[in-house]
């Protein structure tokens, strides 16, 4: 077999957990006594699986910020425009945060579960400064957010991270990333033709790199580098994946106006149908009364 196939998410998150400061130094860990190979794998495998579970908890953050950028009346909207499932929404993928002031419109600051302290109302923030555009090719700025804080993690651990300058802005930085890493190992990454817009689970195959030199591993040997399979199976039963993230706006109690205007239109109605009660009685003709029943 000369190529893999895995998805993005998965792709991404592999790389993120080979690169951590933990992992990429080729050493052991340093135990006062002496352990065997095999245990060293399993603690290995053991901090894989920890890192990738620490990731999505970071995409689902970065995610719950974003949507915590809005004000309620702008879920709300969204949810009824464009569906319960929030990575769906334009606005969403965009970053860009509410814009109601900007047009002139009172923001309802964010409530409910998904606000948190350390969260400021991006509606009252109208200098905030501007994202690039992002198209049906691009992928979300959240998810570009989460790889560019994942990487100033690394950086903070390990000064000499070697990926410390990698700015993640665009599609084409991230795909550049993801090059830069595989490339050490001899290899590269090829989206599938077919897929017009960037979703999560689009195709990826891992293949020799283009230069005609001999891949540095085996393909073999980059699979246990990246350990897809943790990623796969995280990512697929994780209620954290971004596209099982819903919002349903909760039903608004009666307002004092909308009882008030109730309240109006039965005093307005009232005499209106007494009338007509009173207009169809003497049309209609009076059913007679049984003499046992009549007094």
């Amino acid at each position: 077999m000369s190529s893999v196939r895995t998805s993005r998410t998965a792709l991404t998150h592999a790389i993120l957990t080979t690169i951590h400061p933990a992992i990429a130094h080729n050493t052991h860990f340093p135990f006062p006594v002496p352990l065997p190979s095999e245990l060293h794998l399993l603690i290995r495998t053991h901090l894989r699986v920890h890192i990738a579970r620490a990731l999505l908890d970071s995409l689902h953050a970065s995610l719950h910020n974003s949507l915590s950028a809005l004000c309620d009346d702008c879920k709300s909207y969204h949810a009824h425009v464009f569906g319960p499932h929030v990575a769906d929404w334009p606005v969403i993928r965009a970053g860009r945060g509410c814009r109601c002031p900007a047009i002139g419109l009172p923001s309802t600051p964010p409530s409910g579960s998904w606000k948190t302290d350390h969260d400021d109302n991006a509606c009252l923030k109208q200098d905030a400064p501007p994202r690039p555009p992002v198209g049906d090719n691009d992928p979300p700025a959240y998810f570009l957010a989460h790889v560019q804080q994942t990487l100033a993690t690394y950086a903070s651990m390990d000064p000499s991270f070697p990926y410390a300058d990698e700015p993640i802005v665009t599609n084409a930085d991230l795909d550049a990333f993801i090059s830069r890493v595989l490339a050490t190992f001899g290899w590269t990454a090829v989206s599938a033709m077919s897929h017009r817009n960037w979703e999560f689970d689009n195709e990826v195959s891992i293949v020799p790199s283009p230069s005609g030199n001999i891949p540095v591993i085996t393909l073999d040997c980059l699979q246990l580098q990246l350990d897809l399979p943790i990623h796969d199976d995280i990512l697929a039963r994780s209620i954290l994946h971004p596209t099982k993230v819903t919002y349903f706006p909760p039903s608004p109690p009666p307002t004092t106006t909308g009882m008030s205007l109730i309240f109006r239109l039965r005093i307005t109605l009232t005499p209106a149908f007494s009338q007509l009660h009173a207009t169809l009685s003497t049309l209609l003709p009076q059913p007679s009364c049984r003499p046992s029943f009549c007094s």
